[in-house]
C-alpha cells in the first residue's frame, strides 16, 4: 500500500501563491499611502525641508530634484533633509519657505553641486541635473536669478 502524499494539490498551490502575492501587493499599496500621508503631515507645521505632495502652496515653494545620481544627499541651507530622489515628484517635492537658499547635492564620487536659489512663494523649482564625476570638495556653484 502506497503512503499518503501530504502535498497540497498543484491547483491549491497556485491558489496559495497568488493569495501571498496580492497580499504582499495589498501591503506595498497601503505602505505607499501611509508614506504619502506621512508625508503631507510633516508639511503641515510649516517648516521647509520636508516633503510635499501636490501643488506649490501660495505660502512656499517648492523644489523639483530630478538630480542623477538619485541618491545624491540633498542640503538645504546646511541641512541634510534627505536623497535627491526623495523630492522628484514622486511623491514629492522639497519645500522651502521663500527668501534666498542654498541647495547643495553631494555624492561620494562627485564634484558637489551648490546652486543659489531666491525662492519665490508659490513657485516651483525643476532641477534637472547630472552631477559631475569628481572629488567631492569640488564644487560646482550655479546661481538661479527669477525672471521678473
Amino acid at each position: 500500500m502506497r503512503a499518503k502524499s501530504r502535498e497540497a494539490p498543484v491547483s491549491a498551490k497556485r491558489s496559495l501563491k497568488f493569495l501571498w502575492i496580492g497580499l504582499l501587493g495589498l501591503t506595498a499599496a497601503l505602505v505607499s499611502i501611509r508614506a504619502i500621508e506621512d508625508l503631507g503631515a510633516a508639511r503641515a507645521d510649516g517648516t521647509q525641508g520636508k516633503a510635499y505632495v501636490g501643488e506649490a502652496p501660495p505660502d512656499m515653494a517648492l523644489a523639483d530634484t530630478d538630480v542623477t545620481p538619485e541618491s545624491a544627499r540633498v542640503l538645504l541651507d546646511g541641512a541634510d533633509v534627505g536623497d535627491a530622489d526623495a523630492f522628484d515628484g514622486h511623491p514629492g517635492y522639497l519645500a522651502m519657505n521663500p527668501g534666498q537658499h542654498t541647495l547643495e547635492f553631494r555624492h561620494e564620487g562627485y564634484q558637489t553641486l551648490q546652486i543659489e536659489i531666491e525662492a519665490l512663494p508659490g513657485r516651483k523649482y525643476d532641477i534637472y541635473r547630472k552631477m559631475h564625476k569628481g572629488k567631492s570638495n569640488e564644487i560646482r556653484k550655479e546661481t538661479w536669478v527669477n525672471p521678473r
